[in-house]
Order: C-alpha cells, then sequence, then structure tokens
C-alpha cells in the first residue's frame, strides 16, 4: 500500500505580486512565526485578526471554480472570486477566498492545484460570517477565514526546507475513518439518507471518461462518474462536477487507490432508482489515506483481484483469438502487457488442485441476476445496478466454483490461475450441490484423477496498469490430444 503513495514532486514558482520569500521557519506548532524582513509567517492556529504584512504556507486541500458577480461599486462590470481550503497541520485547516478582476483571478487560478503547497502573502483575516456559510465550503473548525486580493496579496507554489513536511500531510485525513459510512448502510438507508453529506471511505474500482457538454442556459459544464467499493457493497457511483476534482480522479488507478471522501453528497437516484454520490463545494477527498482502514480496505481489494471478482463479469471465450504459447511465453506476456486484457492458449499439465479440504475455499456465492459476489447471509445485492434491487424479494444467490488452480509445461510453471463457474463444472463433471455433498475421499479422487494431466486451456489474462503481473481466469478447458499437442509445441 506504501508503494502507492504519490511522492511531492518539484515545484515551479509562480509569483503574482511582489519580492521572494527568504528565511527559514518551523512547522506546525513547532514555531507559530517567524520573520525575515517585512514578512511574518504565521500557523494557521496562531491567526488573530488585524496582523499586518501576514504570510500563511500550507497544503490545498480543495479548490472551488472561479464565481463572477456584479460590482456594486461599478454598475456593468463583474467581479471575480474562486474559494480554496488550505491546511498546515494535522488539525488545522481553513478556507480561503481570493478576489479581483477576471484576467487577474484566472491567473493565479491555473497557478496551482489540489496537493500543491502554496504560500500566500499578505492576507487578511476576518471572522467567519455566521448562518450558512459553510453550506457552499468544506466545513471548518476554524473560527476565522482568509481573504486575498489578486492586486495586493501574492499566491505562490512552495519550495522551502520544509516543504516535505507539508508534504507529508496530503496522505493524513482531516476525519478520523470512524466517522464513515459503510456502503451497504448509504444503499440501505435509501431515501432516508437522501440529501445529506456524509464521510466514505472506499476503494477504486473503475474512472469513467470526463465528459463535456453545453447546459440549458449555455454554460460549459464537465462530469465524470467513479465507481468504487468497499467490503459490504462492490458498485456504487460517485459523480463529480468540479474540474479540479475531476482533474484529481484522473491521476488515480482503478483498483489500486483507496480514497478518503470528507462531506460527500448522496442522493437518490430516481433514473437509477440507487443511491449515489456526488462531489460537490463542500467535498475534500484524500488519496490513499494513511489509516488502518485504509489497509484493511486494499488489502480486500487485492483478495477480490485474486478471485477473480474485479474481472469483467461476462467471461467471452477467446478461443477463437487466443494465441498458443508456452508457459514461460505466457508469463512474459504477463509482465510486458500492462494494461487491458488479452487470450493465450497454453497446452500445460495440472500441478495444483486444492479440492479435497474446506470446501467454503472452493466455492462464491453470486447473485443470480447479476452475478456480483455476495456473501452468504446477504439478503440483498450489493450491486446497486442490479436489476432484483427493483424488485423487492426476487434476490436470490448461487454457489459457484472458484478456485486457484496451477500449470506446468517443459519451460515452466503458472500459479494462481483462477478455475470458476460452468468452466469448473465442466472439467470437474460434477456440479456445485453434487461437489458439495462429497465426500472428502471423493473429491480426493476427482483431484487423483485431474492432477497430472495434460489440457489445452484458454485463458483469459487481465492486465492493470500499475501492477507488474496480470490476473488469468480459465474461459475453457478440456484434456489435451497427444497428436495436436505434439503438433503445436513443435511449432513454439
Amino acid at each position: 500500500y506504501a508503494r502507492l503513495q504519490a511522492q511531492p514532486g518539484v515545484t515551479v514558482m509562480a509569483n503574482f505580486s511582489f519580492g521572494s520569500a527568504g528565511g527559514s521557519q518551523g512547522f506546525g506548532d513547532i514555531q507559530a512565526s517567524w520573520t525575515s524582513g517585512a514578512t511574518t509567517r504565521t500557523a494557521l492556529n496562531r491567526l488573530s485578526l488585524n496582523q499586518p504584512n501576514l504570510t500563511v504556507v500550507g497544503l490545498v486541500l480543495t479548490k472551488q471554480a472561479i464565481r463572477s458577480f456584479p460590482d456594486k461599486r461599478n454598475p456593468g462590470y463583474e467581479r471575480y472570486k474562486f474559494s480554496f481550503t488550505i491546511r498546515d497541520s494535522q488539525s488545522d485547516y481553513i478556507n480561503a477566498t481570493c478576489w479581483g478582476s477576471e484576467q487577474n483571478i484566472y491567473k493565479i487560478f491555473q497557478a496551482f492545484r489540489i496537493n500543491d503547497i502554496v504560500e500566500l502573502r499578505n492576507v487578511l483575516v476576518q471572522v467567519k460570517p455566521s448562518g450558512d456559510d459553510d453550506k457552499w465550503r468544506p466545513s471548518t473548525h476554524s473560527t476565522m477565514e482568509l481573504n486575498l486580493s489578486a492586486v495586493h496579496s501574492s499566491v505562490r507554489l512552495y519550495s522551502g526546507w520544509d516543504y516535505t513536511e507539508f508534504a507529508s500531510l496530503v496522505h493524513i485525513p482531516i476525519r478520523s475513518a470512524t466517522e464513515c459510512y459503510k456502503l451497504r448502510d448509504v444503499v440501505t438507508a435509501g431515501h432516508k439518507l437522501s440529501g445529506s453529506h456524509i464521510n466514505l471511505l472506499v476503494a477504486v474500482k473503475n474512472i469513467g471518461a470526463p465528459k463535456s457538454f453545453i447546459s440549458k442556459g449555455g454554460k460549459s459544464l464537465k462530469k465524470n462518474e467513479v465507481t468504487v467499493l468497499d467490503e459490504t457493497c462492490l458498485h456504487f457511483s460517485i459523480l463529480m462536477w468540479d474540474s479540479e476534482l475531476i482533474d484529481l480522479s484522473q491521476t488515480w488507478t482503478a483498483r489500486e487507490n483507496i480514497i478518503f471522501l470528507v462531506d460527500v453528497k448522496v442522493t437518490f437516484d430516481e433514473f437509477k432508482q440507487s443511491m449515489i454520490g456526488t462531489c460537490d463545494q463542500k467535498t475534500i477527498i484524500t488519496t490513499n489515506p494513511e489509516c488502518q482502514q485504509a489497509h484493511n480496505l486494499y488489502r480486500y481489494m487485492q483478495s477480490l483481484q485474486l478471485s477473480g471478482d474485479v474481472f469483467d463479469d461476462d467471461i467471452d471465450d477467446g478461443s477463437a483469438n487466443a494465441e498458443v504459447m508456452t508457459v514461460a511465453q505466457f508469463i512474459q506476456q504477463q509482465t510486458t502487457k500492462s494494461g487491458g486484457s488479452h487470450f493465450a492458449m497454453i497446452y500445460a499439465f495440472l500441478t495444483t488442485l486444492d479440492i479435497d479440504g474446506d470446501v467454503k475455499r472452493a466455492t462464491v456465492h453470486r447473485c443470480s441476476t447479476c452475478k456480483f459476489r455476495v456473501r452468504e447471509d446477504d439478503t440483498a445485492c450489493s450491486n446497486q445496478s442490479c436489476s432484483s434491487l427493483k424488485l423487492p424479494g426476487t434476490f436470490s444467490a448461487n454457489k459457484e466454483f472458484n478456485i486457484l488452480v496451477s500449470f506446468s509445461d517443459h519451460t515452466g510453471g503458472l500459479d494462481g490461475v483462477i478455475l470458476a463457474g460452468p468452466v469448473a463444472e465442466d472439467v470437474f463433471q460434477h456440479s456445485v450441490h453434487d461437489f458439495i455433498t462429497m465426500t472428502t475421499e471423493g473429491r480426493t479422487a476427482l483431484k487423483t484423477q485431474l492432477l497430472l494431466e495434460r489440457f489445452k486451456v484458454v485463458i483469459k489474462s487481465q492486465g492493470f496498469a500499475s501492477q507488474r503481473r496480470s490476473l488469468s481466469r480459465i474461459v475453457s478447458i478440456c484434456q489435451a490430444d497427444p497428436e495436436e499437442t505434439a503438433e503445436q509445441l513443435s511449432i513454439l
């Protein structure tokens, strides 16, 4: 899990007003402020009103879109602003708003992104307005907020000696994982929870391509959908409309990243007839959060990959397109092709088949409607797209084979290949029900019958961009004809 975390990179200065910073400073509560010339840098937990020449440094947690509104002082003109949230310790973060002309605001807005470290100079500290201000911005514990003028203040990327200490906050969530909802609870609550802002700790299952379109009012909009999962639900949709969050989502890797969403809005989608999440102005996202629950969820995601549950639900028989290979050639292909799926045909001996132990290790439960994996005691499908959710009382689950096997030929061995579903029934010549009722001696006899036999096997291999190996699943298997085997191997 640790290897997936982003490392702080090299930043480039982007100054919009006056000179560069000098000197050095402490971090967090170690040293509240320091002075260099006329500039005083202050930690967020030491802010007070009417501080002159105020400078703060922090990690950008989130950043909202630019908005415009009529300028009351200059009728016929518009003022522009955008808000963002910064953090300089594990417990201290604050909202900031930058005001100015269209040109200046766009210039500053484009100079930094979420998870950058920024230095803000000549900042004005104000008391946070009472009322519903937090409805449109992230909720903060601070009673204050920061205001910047595009003319008199400056914003630039920070690269001081303690840069890495600020960057270390990238993976520290601002809330506790104990405050998160499980996806199953969100789905079950339905309308009762609709409209609420909640916290979620989830794994990224799939990242959609951003879509651009024009609204009825003629405004250009972007939208992106990310599919996530946790230990209780394998399919939940998160929608993003903000370009900054959409850009952040494009840095994630499906089936690899864990994300902590603070204040994501959940609603009941009438079209999908299911609950969905939407990231809005209040949402803050931490990628690969440093907490035990995230590590556990990552391991759970890896276990799903090993059992084949993140493969396409419909497995095509790719015999027609399968390339005949030796085991060594197949393994080499797995290491060189980093993404997508491909088929291969091997002629190899079955060397591992663990079916004479606990039968639960050889079987899984799947929804009879959509084939998603469910738990034995589930009363509803965890796939929100499953049609059984729209027809209460129609859910049922089937037990299927799901076994890891190994093959070998004269070039090497191949471990961890998934033998599942009807394909396993064909090779065993037994249904799951018959298999479960067999005695241990009967299963051992079946194992002995199949082990060290040569098979003709078509394997679908699914590559993942961030992994050095692919996951392989058998789509067809039969005992190999000796003459055909000799002919094919002579060509290789």
